[in-house]
């Protein structure tokens, strides 16, 4: 299990404090299950913590203590409530479930750029792609036609839309109009 700490603590409430009780404070997120349960006595959090037992009991006495400086005003601010045979951290459930939202985000912005990646070669602006040779094409066609002063039934009609280049393709392969007297506008 791990847990993620964000950079608010650093401007939290309990940053203001002394070492050993930050110390406790880190060790009791890092010793929490996904519900945010901390099983241990002050005496086995002391040793995992490696904080005197006393500087531990304090900084228990802290955490479970309302706490006006506090970002959140769920239970008075205070940061632990005392369980048979441990702790709860209170809003812990609120920080694994925007750490999950970060980290799904985070997921989708990796799985976003390989795909954009993956198809960048296919895609139409890319030189290799057959639209864009289509298009460079009709251009070339267009410059073509501003050298010589002739003009296209397309530019004639004054339209383009998005079957303009391969109507264009279309004529510069067999010549003329499309058949039945059809148009490409």
């Amino acid at each position: 299990m791990y847990v993620k700490l964000f950079s608010s603590i650093l401007t939290s409430s309990v940053w203001s404090h002394d070492m050993p009780t930050r110390l406790v404070w880190i060790t009791l997120l890092a010793l929490a299950d996904r519900d945010g349960f901390v099983r241990s006595s002050p005496s086995g959090l002391s040793r995992i913590a490696n904080v005197p037992l006393d500087d531990c009991l304090r900084a228990l006495a802290i955490f479970e203590a309302p706490d006006t400086e506090s970002g959140s005003k769920v239970e008075e601010g205070r940061k632990i409530l005392p369980r048979d045979g441990g702790w709860i951290v209170i809003n812990y459930a609120a920080y694994r479930k925007i750490q999950d939202t970060e980290a799904r985000k985070a997921t989708w912005r990796e799985a976003s750029t390989r795909y954009r990646q993956k198809h960048t070669a296919s895609s139409p602006s890319s030189p290799s792609s057959p639209r864009h040779q289509i298009s460079t094409e009709a251009e070339a066609e267009a410059e073509a036609e501003a050298k010589v002063g002739t003009t296209s039934p397309r530019k004639a009609a004054g339209k383009a839309t998005w079957l303009t280049p391969y109507a264009d393709k279309w004529r510069a392969q067999y010549g003329g109009e499309l058949a039945h007297g059809l148009r490409v506008c």
